[in-house]
């Protein structure tokens, strides 16, 4: 993808990673159980000196299947990528990957399934407001 919104996108979401392996980001670390506790998953966010969230990651499922998501924000705290990478029991693996503009509407979306039957998953919802978010993960 040659497109220059995707290639900005790109380079956000290398500062931001960079800046999470260097530790300039808080990182806070929580774990959740939602629907009963049918389905749990642990959130880590990382948030930078101005207290904006930069980036999100949340790992966990329910009994058949797994979800490994990562949300990317811009140092405005727009919303800008999600990345997606999905297992289930059936042998499916896939990976979802989109691009968000500086409106949070979404300019590219690329979803490949790596192996296996497939799987009825859903795409990913975008979580524009993380603060909210990360408030109630469960809703």
């Amino acid at each position: 993808m040659r497109r220059p919104e995707i290639r900005s996108i790109r380079a956000i979401v290398t500062s931001v990673d960079t800046s999470v392996a260097l530790r300039r980001f808080v990182e806070r670390d929580t774990t959740v159980a939602c629907d009963g506790g049918d389905v749990s998953f642990e959130i880590t966010s990382h948030t930078d000196s101005q207290h904006i969230v930069r980036r999100i990651h949340f790992r966990g499922g329910s009994g058949d299947s797994a979800h490994d998501l990562t949300y990317y924000y811009d140092p405005q705290g727009r919303l800008r990528f999600a990345f997606a990478g999905r297992g289930a029991v059936n042998g499916t693996q896939e990976e979802e990957r989109v691009y968000y503009d500086v409106q949070g509407k979404v300019i590219h979306r690329d979803v490949r399934q790596i192996e296996g039957p497939g799987y009825p998953w859903e795409v990913i919802d975008a979580i524009t407001d993380p603060n909210s978010w990360l408030r109630n993960p469960c809703d």
